[in-house]
């Protein structure tokens, strides 16, 4: 169990757009020279590189005990309703492994990259992570085979707690 004071990322993590330059099979293997030099996470940005779910997949499938993380999600890529999915898709299969961090990035990539309005980043993300808190998410769970509507929201489903802090939030399975 990893120290919860801490959310398990150790003392020193990475945070790089370097396993992005690179061929996603050179990337899995620095992951997995990281996590033997006893790094305990890597946390990968979202800018104009990789879609950081699809990477994050890719780099724990490698792994074994690290944590990979977004540094930050944007919450401008995405609908809430889809990081959502994104998160909990990601700790169905790798639980505390993966830590979504989700931020209202810069202004320029925001309007520029994602054509999207910057105002009020805070009350946006208020109102992001609200929207989250509800999305309906209709996939099979906990080796589930069905999954119901009932059981679908984020608040409602036990193996997902979001904890948040600051206007950059940090969603962990668990």
């Amino acid at each position: 169990m990893k120290n919860r004071s801490d959310f398990g990322l150790g003392r020193v993590g990475i945070w790089s757009f370097d396993l992005d330059v690179q061929p996603m099979a050179k990337a899995q293997e620095a992951v997995i020279e990281l996590e033997e030099l006893g790094f305990r996470c890597v946390w990968v940005p979202e800018a104009v590189g990789r879609e950081p779910f699809a990477s994050c997949g890719l780099l724990l499938s490698a792994t074994k005990k690290l944590t990979m993380a977004t540094g930050i999600a944007s919450m401008h890529a995405r609908s809430a309703t889809t990081m959502a999915a994104g998160w909990k898709t990601l700790t169905e299969k790798f639980g505390d492994r993966f830590l979504l961090g989700i931020g209202a990035s810069h202004q320029h990539l925001a309007e520029k990259v994602h054509q999207s309005t910057y105002e009020k980043p805070y009350s946006a993300m208020v109102e992001y992570l609200d929207v989250m808190d509800n999305a309906v998410f209709f996939a099979a769970t906990n080796n589930a085979t069905t999954s119901s509507f009932g059981r679908a929201r984020a608040k409602d489903v036990e193996t997902f707690s979001p904890t948040w802090f600051g206007c950059a939030s940090v969603l962990r399975a668990g």
